[in-house]
């Protein structure tokens, strides 16, 4: 296919298109089919079990004064995701009885649709059938969606996704209902997640250059879409009170501490180990770990960087020499523009690393293997070629159904996660509050004590360690681990309260009391904080 053809449609007859497509949606499917048995798992218990909307202790209305983690937007401590859409679903999911399976059935059902679109499409960009299909039946079964369809917060990927390929193969058909369509899902799309902005504003460009002629129309109904995206982000300002929300954190994101050439040298080394796991898909955690992708505060440059560098080089060649007309161009541009929020470029996101954020760009990565497919095909014949990429597909497959297994409940996904990274901090302190919680309090311990010596300045394990000796009667430790947790950076709200009532029952009131106005400060304040500002004015001081 030459770079001013026009795309090749996917199978030419309707039957065969509707079979492939079918068959798609089925891979897809079985691959995440026994995640419907998971549970609620690490992120999803803020998302829905704590989500004030969605557990209806608020009207539904609450879904647009909320952001998409419970917190009344504009709060100081909302990270500023504001998502109604996905917020809405999970309420009506949860009003089916509160199992987890609605929601989980609900995500493999839009992960095929997903995979399916990816087909019909964005295969319409491809140079052949072929590639069309080998890159739906990769996107299909990669193991990095894992997590964007495991978990249940991961719906706001996945939909997102959904929405972003509607506009597209909606946006621009001839007729009204069709333009109307497509800025209904790009709308959608917005609603669900807020970096679906990336990919929109993609669109437009894409259909001027695969067929020039088209630029009016392109330029038009760009400008609709302009349009909607505007109003989606003056919603967004008045609710959330800004476009980026809550600053992120040095330890979920360390990039804060990166400025100039290293920032630039942290995004290259995330684009990096984002492009090791689409090729060697195997060293998958919920959290990645502050240590394992950046090295802080002067990055140096190492075998991620050169490999983020020589991607984005490589890919920024082919999509400048095709024009972004040729399929290689499409499934670089579509790789490389919706990475750059996940490289924070330009905002930084809460988090650093985190394998949903990817769902939507390696759609990009399966064009480019599905173009690799079809030129071994070419070129060595499709009798060795097919074989070799089935082999593939079938091995990513495998590592799939064993990641959303993982994902089965918090026990199996945080130990999987020390099994592979024993220094990840953040993962020994949440195996440990699953610990302390089944009442194995010396393992617990341990875990909390192995974070600490990692990360000393972080609040929260001192904080499990204070609960822990408390609820065994060793008061004179708790106090010491309380006290390291006052010291410490980042707290949490939990370990705070449970000093405070210990304080309160030696009548140390106005230690309590400082600790509760610090969190009014910060803009928490909770039911359980205001019953507990009341009992300090009930309980007697000490001193």
């Amino acid at each position: 296919m030459g770079a001013d053809d026009p795309p090749t449609e996917t199978p030419s007859a309707p039957s065969g298109r509707w079979t492939a497509s079918l068959l798609v949606a089925l891979v897809a499917a079985g691959a995440y089919a026994p995640t419907v048995r998971n549970g609620f798992v690490y992120d999803d218990a803020r998302g829905v079990l704590e989500h004030p909307v969605v557990q209806a202790t608020v009207p539904w209305s609450g879904a647009l004064t909320h952001d998409f983690w419970g917190v009344r937007a504009g709060v100081g401590h909302s990270v500023g995701t504001w998502r109604p859409l996905v917020t809405l679903t999970f309420r009506a999911l949860w009003s089916l009885g509160g199992a987890p399976w609605p929601f989980h059935l609900t995500e493999v059902l839009l992960h095929a649709l997903a995979s399916v679109l990816v087909f019909r499409v964005l295969g319409r960009r491809c140079s052949s059938p072929l590639a069309a299909l080998v890159a739906a039946f990769v996107f299909a079964v990669h193991p990095l969606h894992s997590e964007a369809v495991a978990s249940v917060v991961g719906l706001a990927d996945v939909a997102s996704f959904v929405g972003v390929l509607g506009a597209l193969g909606l946006l621009f058909q001839p007729g009204p209902l069709a333009v109307a369509g497509g800025l209904g899902c790009a709308l959608a799309a917005l609603l669900c997640k807020e970096s679906a902005v990336v990919p929109l504003a993609l669109l437009p460009v894409l259909v001027a250059l695969e067929e020039p002629s088209r630029w009016r129309a392109a330029v038009a109904r760009g400008a609709a879409l302009a349009a909607v995206v505007g109003l989606f982000l003056a919603a967004r300002l008045r609710v959330v009170g800004g476009l980026q929300g809550f600053a992120p954190d040095w330890l979920a994101n360390p990039l804060v501490d990166a400025h100039g050439v290293g920032r630039v040298l942290c995004s290259l080394r995330l684009l990096g180990h984002a492009v090791s796991l689409h090729l060697v898909p195997l060293n998958f955690l919920p959290d990645h770990g502050r240590n394992t992708y950046v090295t802080l505060p002067s990055p140096t440059p190492d075998g991620l960087v050169a490999l983020g560098v020589l991607v984005a080089v490589g890919l920024g060649v082919v999509i400048f020499k095709g024009r972004g007309r040729s399929p290689w161009a499409v499934g670089g541009l579509w790789f490389l523009v919706p990475a750059l929020p996940a490289v924070h470029l330009p905002v930084l996101l809460p988090i650093a690393f985190a394998e949903r954020h990817w769902y939507l760009p390696s759609a990009g990565a399966a064009l480019l293997a599905g173009e690799v497919a079809a030129w071994m095909a070419g070129r060595f014949g499709a009798r060795w070629a097919l074989p070799a990429w089935g082999l593939l597909v079938g091995l990513f497959g495998a590592l799939t159904l064993q990641r959303g297994a993982e994902w089965g409940n918090e026990t199996t996904l945080f130990s999987s996660a020390l099994a592979l990274e024993p220094d990840n901090a953040a993962m020994r302190f949440n195996l440990a509050a699953v610990l302390y919680n089944a009442g194995r309090l010396d393992d617990a311990a341990r875990l909390c004590a192995g974070a600490a010596e990692r990360v000393p300045e972080w609040s929260v394990p001192y904080g499990c360690l204070g609960s822990i000796a408390a609820d065994r009667g060793d008061l004179a430790s708790a106090e010491r681990h309380f006290q390291a947790m006052l010291r410490g950076r980042l707290p949490k709200l939990e370990f705070h309260l449970r000093y405070v009532r210990i304080l309160l029952r030696q009548g140390r009131t106005e230690e309590a009391r400082a600790i509760l106005r610090g969190w009014h400060r910060r803009g928490v304040w909770t039911r359980e904080t205001d019953r507990l500002w009341r009992r300090t004015r009930t309980t007697p001081s000490s001193g």
